[in-house]
């Protein structure tokens, strides 16, 4: 599994293009190694979180760029995580 972040999927302006590729590579593999471990029973997830409500600001970034219109929590994160983890997300 791994974890991505929203620069994979923004162009933020911020100096973070070699960032956003390297994280936009890692999508590409584990949809990739996600298509060819699915012959084998082998799962893998790419988890891609978008603003999280951890830094002062959040709320007003996620109003404007998110299509929930809030920001989320570390404790959607790590439910995000349990649940790809388990069996029933096979």
């Amino acid at each position: 599994m791994a974890i991505n972040s929203d620069a994979a999927r923004t162009a933020t302006g911020m100096g973070l293009c070699a960032y956003g590729a390297a994280k936009t590579a890692a999508i590409g593999f584990i949809r990739n190694l996600s298509g060819e471990g699915s012959l084998h029973g082998v799962t893998a997830n790419a988890l891609s979180l978008g603003t999280l409500n951890n830094w002062e600001g959040s709320e007003k970034i996620a109003k404007k760029g998110t299509s929930i219109g809030r920001a989320g929590s570390p404790q959607n994160v790590g439910a995000a995580v349990t649940y790809l983890a388990s069996t029933e997300a096979e």
